[in-house]
C-alpha cells in the first residue's frame, strides 16, 4: 500500500486553520524513496499519497477537529482516515506496528506523549521548507521528528478580592506554604 513517505508529530490544543492544517500535511508528502522532496521546493506544488487518503491517528478530542479533516479534504481530495484512541495507547500500536503501521500522521495533545512517543523512536525525520517557513523553530524538533501544531496556555485564576496579584504570580508562588492545599487544577 502506498502512502505518505514521512510521519510527523503534530502536538496542540486548538486548531488554527484549515490551509495550516492542509499545507502542513501535504507538504509532508512524497512516494518516491530518493531524499528529493519536491514539497521542499516552495515553487513546486506540495506533494500527495496516491492513495488518495491519509491515516491520522489522533488523541485529540475537539469537535473542530471535524470541521479541519472536512476542509482538507475538500481542498485538497485527500480522505482523512482517522483512527483516535488514548496517546500512549497510539504510541504503543504504531511502536508495535512498526515499520508495517499504516500511520501517516500522529497527532496529540500534550508535551509528555511527545517525549513518550520520541523516547519510544516511532518518528520519522521530514524536512520541509514549508513546515519550516510556516512553523517558528520554537514549535519544531531542531532534527525534524515533530512540529507543533498549536499552542496551549496555562492561567492561574484567582478571586481578586481575596488575592493580591504580587501574592500569586507565577506558578512557583503556587508550590509555597502559603498556598499548600489550596489550589485546585482543572
Amino acid at each position: 500500500m502506498n502512502k505518505l513517505s514521512r510521519r510527523i508529530f503534530l502536538s496542540g490544543s486548538t486548531a488554527v486553520t484549515v490551509v495550516g492544517v492542509s499545507q502542513l500535511v501535504t507538504s509532508c508528502g512524497n512516494n518516491n524513496n530518493n531524499n528529493n522532496n519536491a514539497s521542499d521546493n516552495p515553487s513546486s506544488p506540495p506533494a500527495t499519497p496516491t492513495t488518495g487518503k491519509v491515516n491520522l491517528y489522533s488523541s485529540r478530542h475537539y469537535n473542530t477537529d471535524t470541521e479541519l479533516h472536512n476542509g482538507f479534504t475538500k481542498e485538497t481530495g485527500i480522505k482523512v482516515n482517522l483512527v483516535e484512541g488514548k496517546a500512549d495507547e497510539l504510541i504503543e500500536r504504531i511502536k508495535s506496528e512498526g515499520e508495517n503501521t499504516q500511520a501517516d500522521v500522529f497527532m496529540t495533545v500534550d508535551v509528555a506523549r511527545l517525549w513518550r512517543a520520541e523516547d519510544a523512536a516511532i518518528f520519522a525525520p521530514t524536512s520541509s521548507a514549508i513546515l519550516e517557513e510556516r512553523i517558528p523553530a520554537s514549535l519544531r524538533d531542531p532534527n525534524g521528528l515533530w512540529f507543533g501544531f498549536t499552542r496551549r496556555a496555562r492561567v492561574i485564576m484567582y478571586n481578586q478580592d481575596k488575592v493580591k496579584p504580587e501574592e500569586l504570580s507565577t506558578y512557583e508562588d503556587l508550590a509555597g506554604p502559603k498556598w499548600k492545599g489550596l489550589g485546585n487544577i482543572g
